[in-house]
């Protein structure tokens, strides 16, 4: 059977069994040459109407009607588990089109084990389609009498020819349900076929089109049995359907007690959209759809005829996923719905919203697996929040204890930063313990002025703040939006991985951040514009504060900046300042600064070597490369570090007294033997890079690619640590895990880098 068009989705398939219990049975048999005078129990004397049978029947037997035109003019009552079987179903045609009154059902079945097959029904004529003339159902099975459950009825091989107001086929309050072959179209009020408080539910073909409010719709009953239920158990096979309706389920959870449909599915179909405000009485409905497309389809249908909210959210059964497939849907709405743990996958488009995240969750944009840093990404789902009054920033998290992974996503706060006063942030928590966020492949751009920082994690304790991948720019060329970056104060350690992170051109801080743990490294913090103003239009590094560091800063590149790194004169710890290029500096590469000063802390455990500091550009006389206002006379200890000459007075005059900077030149075999040609550096630039490098889990597709530079002195040898051979700067066909790579320059001089981590699906 041809589908002509299908809205919505798939649950699991459920083998569903209808029996009858049929007792010896009597054939009784109809034709329009009989007689209701006639025994009716053989086919040379037949009853000329099906009621007449009816009656004369018991529980159990079965009735023939010959083809022919049967006129319907009152209700046809089934009030005994019979079989109504038609000599063919073009054949056979019972015509109610005259009825009168209008509000009569055609067919009624109250009574269990009732089968009807084979047959044509022309409904009741509904004289002015326009308008709302309650008019009857054309099947209408399930007790009528009392509020008591049906048991096993079967409707096969049934067409409704012509239009009917109410729904031609609606069962309610039976047990046992098997629906096979069905048709109707152009229902004005209603769907096609209404299953509501029944269980075990097989639907197996239905064609209709035009059926106003839908194809077949599941629902729940407050009336059979008397105490109410939903439906339980309802099958619907997804390729016998033809049809240009949605399937959909209504719940009812207004009332005190609520009721819901369970185990609802339509084989073959891996897409339901939820929307709750389908209607205004709080219902919750939930559409069944074929594919993304179709669910996607239907959503943004669904948002635009309930006044252009954003109530619709589609989840793949199949997975558990949920699907922001559109920016005519919101990702709030799938945050909402979704339960901690979940994944919600955001297709494409410009998002007006910010996002209250208060459980666990991994939300993925369409370039989670992608690199902003060089890679090829695709179209971009971008976040881009509005300013103002009571306005939310972009990502706002609002609970303790979660989980949360960011990726592929474009953050934009340029319709939020205009206002002084109401302007946005990136990333806001507070006050939260034990949360853990991950934020990777994501472009940050055109922040905004803020206070204390355009992201904003202060208070929190036991926080975990993972940063990989990810690039912040601005897009405009004026200096106008200054503010710290990412501000991270925390009332204990925080645990912190920043890595493969690129900032361009995001006046002030990259990082202002206290008592933390962890690593920093394989970074790119650089200014490209030509700057006129204030030091703090520059872009900047990182600006440390607080005694419970130990905190590991390497291979980090500092390119054209106002400043490297602050250390604040509370600062304490253990920090270790290795292997970076600081090049280009316009203030001073590393400087300890007596604002904030505590006599309390010291400089002891912090550690500078091995770094580059190169073309140094002095804009301001009293900074240098190295400096330190302390003004209880700490010094900053930096030694083994490269200057870009050997000269001992040009090194000298890079620093201030109060910075050690000694040995300031080197010889072969001393202590800072590799000085000179000191640092070598290994950035890494993934062919595949992300959350699957590897799949499946165990598989070996994972690859790895590093560019090597610095100051070291070629050619270059390569000694590579991992579950993979890698030879070379490069290395495809690599199981999952971790990569360490060291390199040796023709002088001998060696350089540490790593670890890369090829990781693998969940």
């Amino acid at each position: 059977m041809k589908r002509i068009l299908t809205h919505c989705l798939a649950l699991v398939a459920l083998s569903i069994s209808v029996t009858a219990v049929f007792a010896a049975s009597t054939t009784y048999y109809v034709s329009t040459s009989g007689n209701d005078g006639n025994s009716g129990t053989s086919p040379g004397s037949p009853k000329l109407t099906i009621q007449a049978a009816i009656n004369a029947a018991s529980n159990g037997d079965s009735i023939f009607v010959s083809n022919g035109t049967y006129t319907i003019s009152t209700t046809l009552d089934v009030n005994k588990g019979v079989v109504i079987h038609g000599e063919s179903q073009a054949g056979v045609i019972l015509d109610a089109s005259g009825m009168t009154p209008i509000t009569l059902r055609v067919i009624e079945t109250d009574a269990d084990n009732v089968t009807l097959r084979n047959m044509t029904i022309k409904p009741i004529t509904d004289p002015n389609p326009a308008a709302s003339n309650n008019m009857g159902y054309t099947i209408k099975a399930g007790s009528n009498s009392v509020p008591t459950i049906n048991n096993n009825l079967i409707l096969h091989n049934i067409s409704i020819d012509g239009t009917a107001e109410r729904t031609p086929f609606d069962i309610h309050g039976v047990d046992g349900v098997d629906l096979l072959n069905l048709s109707a179209s152009g229902t004005t009020r209603g769907n096609g076929i209404n299953i509501t408080g029944c269980t075990d539910v097989y639907v197996n073909g239905f064609t209709g089109t035009g059926n106003a409010w839908g194809s077949i719709a599941v629902y729940a009953s407050r009336y059979v049995p008397a105490a109410g239920r939903g439906s339980n158990n309802v099958v619907i096979v997804g390729s016998s359907l033809s049809i240009d309706g949605i399937v959909y389920a209504q719940d009812d959870p207004t009332f005190s007690t609520p009721l819901y449909n369970t185990n609802v599915s339509v084989t073959g179909w891996d897409f339901r959209v939820f929307n709750d405000g389908h209607r205004a009485d709080g219902s919750e409905f939930t559409f069944y759809c074929e594919d993304e497309t179709a669910a996607g389809t239907l959503a943004t249908a669904l948002n635009a005829a309930n006044g252009g909210n954003f109530t619709s959210v589609v989840e793949e059964i199949s997975t558990g996923y949920w699907y922001v497939t559109s920016d005519a849907l919101r990702i709030q709405t799938a945050i909402n719905k979704a339960t901690s743990g979940d994944r919600i996958i955001v297709r494409a488009g410009t998002y007006p919203e910010g996002l209250s995240i208060g459980k666990s969750l991994t939300i993925l944009g369409p370039n989670a697996t992608e690199t902003p840093n060089g890679g090829s990404r695709s179209t971009e789902a971008i976040l881009k929040p509005t300013g103002g009054s009571g306005a939310p920033d972009a990502i706002t998290g609002t609970a303790a204890s979660i989980t949360v992974v960011f990726s592929g996503f474009t953050i934009d706060l340029e319709d939020s930063r205009y206002d002084t006063y109401y302007s946005k942030r990136f990333v806001t928590q507070t006050s939260k313990s034990g949360t853990s966020w991950t934020f990777e492949h994501n472009i940050f751009q055109n922040q905004a002025y803020v206070v204390n920082g355009t992201w904003y994690l202060s208070g929190n304790a036991n926080l975990t703040f993972n940063l990989w991948d990810n690039y912040f720019r601005n897009t405009e060329s004026t200096n106008t939006y200054y503010s710290n970056g990412i501000a991270i104060w925390g009332t204990g350690p925080s645990a912190i991985d920043v890595r493969d992170n690129v900032w361009e051109n995001t006046p002030y801080t990259a990082m202002n951040i206290n008592n933390c743990t962890g690593v920093i490294t394989n970074n790119v913090i650089k200014e490209t514009r030509s700057i006129v103003g204030d030091w703090f239009l520059y872009q900047q590094g990182f600006l440390l504060a607080g005694a419970l560091f130990d905190l590991d800063i390497t291979n980090n590149t500092f390119d054209g900046l106002g400043y490297g790194i602050i250390l604040y004169g509370n600062v304490d710890g253990s920090i270790d300042v290795k292997d970076n290029i600081f090049n280009a500096t316009y203030y001073s590469s590393i400087r300890a600064s007596s604002q904030q000063f505590d006599p309390s802390t010291d400089l002891d455990d912090v550690v500078i070597t091995g770094n580059s500091f190169t073309n140094f550009e002095g804009t301001v006389g009293v900074d240098f490369q190295i400096a330190s206002g302390r003004t209880d006379g700490q010094i900053i200890n930096a030694t083994c570090n490269w200057w870009g000459t050997d000269v001992h007075q040009d090194i000298k005059d890079l620093s201030v007294a109060d910075a050690k900077v000694v040995p300031y030149e080197t010889t072969e075999g001393g202590e800072c033997a590799c000085n000179l040609t000191y640092p070598i550096r290994a950035y890494f630039r993934p062919s595949r890079y992300g959350q699957f490098n590897v799949t499946p889990n165990g598989g070996t597709n994972g690859s790895i690619m590093v560019l090597v530079q610095g100051a070291g002195i070629p050619p270059y040898s390569y000694n590579w640590t991992g579950p993979s051979t890698i030879t070379g700067t490069s290395g495809t066909g690599l199981k999952a895990g971790s990569y360490f790579l060291e390199v040796t320059d023709s002088e001998g001089c060696k350089s540490q880098a790593g670890p890369w981590n090829l990781r693998q699906p969940n």
